[in-house]
C-alpha cells in the first residue's frame, strides 16, 4: 500500500502470522493461496495491490474495460482488513453530509446488485433495519441532534432513520438498557470473505487477471523509463505505467443466516485495548482486555437489567460459547474521509484506502471510480458522465462507476492539511463470533 507522506518509509509490512478470522475457518477455497503464474512479470499495464474489496473491485473495473491486470497480495487472498471485518455492511446516514450519504447508498445498492444479480453465495442478507442503541446521555442526545439535523436535510429519505426513546421501546429493540437507538432502514450482512473470493474466482476466468498472493509489495519508485513505475518485490520487480493501490470505537452485532449456523458476530471493545487500539497494525494477537469485555458484554446488552449492574458491564462472566476470536486491522484517515483517485505529483498511481473501518459502503465504488480514471487515461473520456448525481438515483439497475464525493479526492492542499493533523496510523479491534 503506498501512504500520501513519509508514512511509506516507516510503515511495516503486514504480519506473517495473523489470527485467523472466523470467514476463513469456515470456508476454504483454493484460491487462498492461488498464484496465477510461477514466476512474476517483468512487466505490467496495471498492477493492483491488495486483494480486498478495493482491490477487487478496480480489478473488476479495469478488467471489464479490457484491461490486464497484475495483482499482488501480500499474504493470502482477502486476508486484510475486508476478510476480517464483522460481515455487516451499512450505510451511515446521520451524521455525515447528503454527498457522503447519497454516495454511501448508492454504494450499497450497487454491491446488493452486483451480489444478487450475479447469484454470488455470500450468506448476503437485507435486514428490516440496523439498530444503533446509545447507552449514555450524552452519546445519544448527539445522535439524536445528528438524525433530526439528516431528516430537515433530505427530506426525501427521512422514512430511513427512526429515533427510539422509552425503555419499552427499547427492550422491543432487546437493548432495554440503552439510552436511546437510532434504527436504519437500509442495512444488510454478508460473509466478506465468500464475496471477494467468489469475485476473483469469476475474474481469473476471463484470462485477464494474473493474481500473486504471498507477494508483498516493499516499495514503489520511479522507474529509468519517463512516466513509469517500478514495484518491488522479495520475488522479483515489477515495471508499470500505471498503478491502483487497494486496501487500507463502534461495537457492532449480527448474526449469520441460520442455515449457514446462525452465529452472533460480536466486535469492538478498541477503547479497552491497549493504546486504544493506536499505531498498531499487527493483527497476529488478540488483546485480552478486548477479548474480556467482548466475552462478558453480550449478556448485559441482550438480557432486561438494571442500570445499576451497568458497573459491571463487561467485566462478569461469560455466558455464551465463544467459537472464534481473531484480531481485525483497517487504515484510519486522519481526516475521516477516505482517500480516492490520483496521487499529485505521482502520475500514474492512484489510491483508494482510508475507509476508517467504513469500507464495505464504501470502497466498491470508490475503487471503480479509481480504476475508471485509469481506463480514461488510456482510453479516452469516459462514455459516461461522472458528475455528481443531484436526483440521489440511489437503488441502481446495475453496477456502475460513480463519482466520489469531493472530500474523498486526494488533493495537494488536502495532503499538506492532513500532514498538521494528529496522526492516527493504525485501528485494532477484536471480533467475535459466539454460538
Amino acid at each position: 500500500m503506498v501512504f500520501l507522506d513519509d508514512a511509506l518509509a516507516e510503515g511495516v509490512l503486514p504480519s506473517a502470522k495473523p489470527t485467523k478470522a472466523f470467514w476463513q475457518e469456515d470456508y476454504e477455497t483454493d484460491i487462498a493461496g492461488h498464484r496465477t503464474t510461477k514466476d512474476l512479470p517483468d512487466a505490467a499495464d496495471v498492477i493492483v495491490i491488495g486483494s480486498g474489496i478495493s482491490g477487487a473491485f478496480a480489478a473488476r473495473e479495469l478488467i471489464h474495460n479490457g484491461c490486464n491486470v497484475l495483482l499482488l497480495e501480500a499474504r493470502t487472498t482477502c486476508s486484510g482488513a475486508t476478510g476480517r471485518n464483522g460481515g455487516h455492511c451499512q450505510p451511515h446516514l446521520y451524521g455525515s453530509t447528503p454527498e457522503i450519504v447519497t454516495f454511501e447508498l448508492q454504494n450499497y445498492y450497487a454491491l446488493a446488485n452486483v451480489i444478487l444479480e450475479n447469484e454470488i453465495q455470500c450468506e448476503y442478507q437485507q435486514m428490516k433495519a440496523g439498530c444503533h442503541p446509545y447507552f449514555s446521555k450524552k452519546a445519544f442526545a448527539q445522535a439524536k441532534e445528528q438524525a433530526l439535523e439528516f431528516k430537515k436535510a433530505m427530506p426525501e429519505i427521512a422514512n430511513l432513520v427512526e429515533i427510539v426513546e422509552g425503555r419499552d421501546n427499547l427492550a422491543a429493540l432487546a437493548v432495554p438498557n440503552a439510552e436511546g437507538a437510532i434504527l436504519q432502514h437500509d442495512a444488510a450482512s454478508l460473509s466478506p470473505y465468500k464475496l471477494i473470493t467468489a469475485i476473483f474466482t469469476k475474474l481469473l476466468k476471463s484470462q485477464r487477471l494474473n493474481l500473486q498472493t504471498t507477494t508483498p509489495v516493499t516499495s514503489i519508485t520511479v522507474s529509468d523509463h519517463a512516466g513509469a513505475w517500478k514495484v518491488h518485490t522479495p520475488r522479483g520487480d515489477i515495471c508499470t505505467e500505471k498503478g491502483d493501490d487497494g486496501e487500507a470505537q463502534e461495537d457492532y452485532l449480527i448474526q449469520r443466516p441460520v442455515s449457514e449456523g446462525g452465529e452472533l458476530m460480536f466486535g469492538g471493545g478498541r477503547l479497552l485495548a491497549k493504546r486504544l487500539g493506536y499505531d498498531c497494525s499487527d493483527d497476529s494477537f488478540n488483546d485480552d482486555h478486548a477479548v474480556k469485555y467482548l466475552k462478558t458484554s453480550l449478556d448485559y446488552l441482550l438480557d432486561d437489567r438494571e442500570t445499576s449492574e451497568r458497573a459491571n458491564f463487561g467485566t462478569g462472566e461469560q455466558r455464551y460459547n465463544t467459537k472464534s476470536i481473531w484480531t481485525g486491522i483497517f487504515g484510519l484517515s486522519v481526516d475521516g474521509c477516505p482517500w480516492v483517485g490520483p496521487v499529485p505529483q505521482m502520475p500514474g498511481i492512484f489510491l483508494a484506502a482510508g475507509y476508517s473501518g467504513h469500507g464495505m459502503p464504501n470502497a466498491a465504488l470508490c475503487a471503480a471510480y479509481a480504476a475508471s480514471l485509469i481506463v480514461a487515461e488510456t482510453e479516452g473520456p469516459l462514455s459516461q458522465s461522472l458528475r455528481y448525481d443531484q436526483k440521489r438515483d440511489f437503488k441502481l439497475q446495475s453496477f456502475r462507476v460513480k463519482p466520489v464525493p469531493k472530500s474523498y479526492l486526494i488533493t495537494k492542499k488536502r495532503i499538506d492539511r492532513a500532514k498538521e493533523l494528529p496522526r492516527t496510523r493504525g485501528f485494532q479491534g477484536e471480533s467475535v463470533g459466539i454460538s
